[in-house]
């Protein structure tokens, strides 16, 4: 319970009086506190986004030999980590789900023929930290399979598909990508 008190001293006909007021302000201080921790939280997330958007910029930067070629693939891979994003808010940043992920990644390539990529796995929820790497990479895979591989070519196919298994009292992860 939180109080907030106030007492003031009014001259009323020569006379001094005190005044009191006191409310309760808990649910207001509880209000405060909740948007001082959201905001420091958004804050986090934003500089960890523009410091993974300027790793982007630069790494795209390196390996384009045009500014039309950078521009199509850091507008792509600005897609892939906004869809990542996407997913990471729908499940309050607890993380995402890696089937999930692929098939946001990949689904652009395949156009409307579905059968042109399998993804299978066991279910695994990856952590937020996570699931925006598998993502860039899983985008940058299909961008690839787009340009010189499977999607590439009529009929062509691409095969998704990771295991878990533990090693130690660690889990293991094991994606495999098959064109």
């Amino acid at each position: 319970l939180i109080i907030d008190r106030r007492i003031i001293l009014e001259s009323i006909d020569g006379r001094q009086l005190a005044l009191e007021s006191t409310r309760d302000v808990t649910e207001r201080k509880t209000w405060e506190l909740q948007q001082r921790l959201l905001l420091r939280e958004l804050t986090h997330r934003v500089k960890n986004t523009l410091a993974v958007v300027q790793g982007i910029a630069h790494l795209t930067q390196r390996s384009s030999k045009a500014f039309d070629e950078f521009t199509e693939r850091f507008d792509g891979r600005l897609a892939a980590l906004a869809a990542a994003h996407s997913l990471l808010v729908d499940g309050d940043w607890r993380g995402a789900d890696l089937s999930t992920l692929a098939h946001r990644q990949l689904e652009p390539y395949t156009s409307s023929d579905s059968h042109r990529m399998r993804i299978v796995g066991e279910p695994v929820f990856l952590p937020a930290d996570l699931a925006t790497p598998f993502a860039l990479v899983f985008h940058e895979l299909a961008t690839k399979a787009a340009k010189y591989g499977a999607f590439s070519r009529r009929g062509g196919i691409v095969e998704l598909s990771w295991t878990v298994r533990t090693q130690g009292d660690q889990p293991l992860l094991t994606v495999i990508w098959r064109e």
